[in-house]
């Protein structure tokens, strides 16, 4: 019977040769475990981030002022000549409203776009007892230099 073994450099000789090394060094999971964390922060991160502005949006878009708004442009024949049928509102409507109780104040800017063109209702009202009345009510056109005045609700 014959066995062939075959030894490792540093066996052969008893000394071990430079290219040969007993135990291969052992690769550290730490880059990975603190990467992973890192990016795992980062989406938690951003996901907050964005749930808390879209949390925001989706606020000023269940006022009213912001519903008078859009729906007195979508109504308007002036508004419809100018930007064209359907009117939409945009994604990012800006400004504040400030409630306290039955009392309050709103100041917002709604874009909007149809087939012909984009725009802006600008819209700034109180609330009193409950109820909104508006000072400004009216859409500015994109390239045009007079606001369309909208009827209030």
């Amino acid at each position: 019977m014959n066995l062939i073994v075959s030894l490792p450099d540093f066996a052969r000789n008893g000394v071990m040769s430079e290219h040969a090394s007993p135990n291969p060094p052992k690769k550290s999971n730490a880059g990975k475990i603190i990467g992973c964390t890192c990016l795992g922060l980062l989406t938690v991160a951003v996901l907050g981030i964005g749930g808390c502005f879209y949390g925001i949006i989706a606020l000023l878009k269940e006022n009213q002022p912001y519903k008078d708004g859009v729906a007195a442009v979508q109504a308007s024949a002036e508004a419809k000549a100018a930007l064209g049928d359907p009117i939409k509102p945009g994604f990012l409507p800006s400004g504040n409203i400030s409630i306290n109780g039955e009392n309050g104040e709103a100041a917002m800017a709604i874009p909007v776009s149809g087939p012909n063109g984009k725009g802006t209702v600008h819209v700034i009202g109180k609330l009193a007892a409950g109820a909104w009345s508006y000072e400004t009510f009216e859409l500015e056109v994109e390239g045009q230099t007079d606001r369309i005045p909208l009827a209030a609700p």
